[in-house]
């Protein structure tokens, strides 16, 4: 019948769309997959957010084999002073020093890994080895 038809072809164009959204989607998360795996293998000109999932493989990079990392908290009064800092230099250290930092309050676990008791707390890592940063922190 017209009807039965009629609904048949909305329930086939909302699969279609269904479909359609599923398949934007994972061509979404693909090309943005693809767009942080092309970070790896190349020198960083900004401060990388690092994150439980992500910590692993930036640090492996053998085209940034020298880290600053910053680990902070969002509302901590010191770490927002350091933040532009950071953001203004890591350009001219490309090449030479990569930065990054991590958020304490979702990278818990990260955070405790790395004994940080207090925000901004900084640490270099170089072929494997974490070292603290015992100077100052003013900006």
């Amino acid at each position: 019948s017209p009807l039965s038809s009629k609904v048949h072809k909305e329930g086939q164009q909302k699969i279609m769309i269904s479909r359609l959204s599923t398949r934007t989607v994972l061509i979404a998360a693909a090309a943005f997959a693809g767009a942080r795996a092309t970070e790896i293998g190349k020198p960083h000109s900004a401060v990388i957010p690092l994150t439980t999932k992500n910590f692993d493989d930036y640090l492996a990079d053998p085209a940034n084999g020298l880290w600053l990392l910053k680990f902070y908290a969002p509302w901590c009064g010191h770490c927002k002073s350091l933040a532009p800092v950071l953001d203004k230099v890591a350009p001219h250290l490309a090449g030479k020093m990569a930065v990054g930092k991590i958020d304490c309050t979702v990278e818990k676990s990260l955070c405790k890994k790395f004994n940080v008791r207090g925000y901004p707390t900084v640490k270099y890592y170089r072929d494997g080895t974490f070292e603290d940063y015992h100077l100052g922190r003013d900006a």
